[in-house]
């Protein structure tokens, strides 16, 4: 595990799963603390992400446009516990130009992004 000031990175086998701190807003100077981390753990083999949001926390859209010309980040998935934590996802997946999907849960979100990155 990856611990940063703003939040928490684990890996599993091709998957990235990251938790961030409640309050927070994810600019793109911290995305990049994040992805350049699993560049670093994956080297070029293909990954996706999983952003697991069990607190409320704020994501600056235009992160993605940077996060969409990583080679070999493939997908993202985003576990949210709330309806509002739902319809934020659809304004963030016009952004990424990757598959870019929101569950609410976990387990059905790792399948999805193994079955993407198969």
């Amino acid at each position: 595990m990856i611990s940063f000031e703003f939040g928490e990175l684990y890996f599993e086998g091709s998957l990235a799963l990251g938790t961030m701190n409640p309050g927070i807003c994810i600019n793109e100077d911290l995305a990049l603390d994040v992805f350049n981390a699993c560049l670093e753990h994956f080297q070029q083999l293909p990954f996706a992400y999983i952003a697991i949001r069990t607190a409320s926390y704020s994501v600056d859209p235009l992160v993605y446009n940077t996060l969409s010309r990583l080679q070999n980040f493939m997908a993202m998935a985003v576990v949210v516990t709330s309806e509002i934590g739902l319809s934020s996802t659809t304004v963030e997946q016009e952004f990424l130009q990757k598959p870019f999907k929101a569950f609410t849960s976990l387990l059905e979100a790792k399948k999805w992004a193994l079955e993407v990155l198969q």
